[in-house]
């Protein structure tokens, strides 16, 4: 029987692949203990025992679960980044991620739940604020000839459509999400109207 000949790309392949496999695992399991208890009181031992994953093997991943934690929030910050630059292009009013942002939080509604509530801890609510600010920082630019005044007014309207998209959104979520995501984000661009709209 012919040796099989094994292509240089093969294996990094299969190491690509098993990490993947390895990070999603240690990331749902994350989530399945959210569900059930509070953040603060899970363990590294504990996401290891229900991802069936060893300390070790998690170390290589993570120095520790709120890395973790912060690496699935990221794989959400890259989504609505490609979605923003994507509308950016057909679109033209401001805050193209939005619609995303809602749509995938129905998708994974217990998992946006147990993050943005109280279980997901101060670390997953201030880092969906992070993501949430930069994507809307990076609408509502600084101009050459901007004053102090005028910094002042747009980091203002920063932190305002920030504070209001997150409130709105928890509330969606805490009652059921029974809104489409087209809906609720319908009622978000009302609510914060052409004033607010980059320019």
């Amino acid at each position: 029987m012919p040796k099989k000949i094994t292509k240089p790309g093969d294996r990094r392949t299969s190491i690509d692949r098993r990490v993947v496999r390895t990070r999603k695992s240690l990331q749902d399991a994350l989530i399945s203990l959210i569900h059930k208890r509070e953040y603060d009181t899970i363990s590294v031992d504990d996401i290891c025992k229900a991802a069936d994953v060893g300390r070790s093997t998690f170390y290589t991943h993570y120095a520790g679960k709120d890395e973790l934690k912060r690496s699935g929030l990221e794989i959400l910050h890259k989504e609505l980044r490609e979605r923003q630059h994507l509308a950016q292009k057909t679109e033209t009013r401001g805050f193209n991620f939005t619609l995303a942002l809602f749509e995938h939080a129905k998708e994974r509604i217990d998992h946006f739940r147990a993050l943005a509530g109280n279980r997901g801890g101060a670390i997953a609510r201030s880092e969906i604020q992070n993501i949430l600010t930069k994507l809307v920082r990076s609408e509502l630019t600084r101009r050459p000839d901007e004053t102090q005044t005028d910094a002042f007014q747009r980091e203002a309207t920063i932190q305002f459509t920030v504070g209001a998209l997150q409130s709105l959104l928890r509330w969606w979520l805490e009652n059921g999400a029974k809104q489409s995501p087209q809906e609720i984000d319908d009622a978000f661009q009302r609510l914060i109207g052409n004033g607010v709209a980059p320019k």
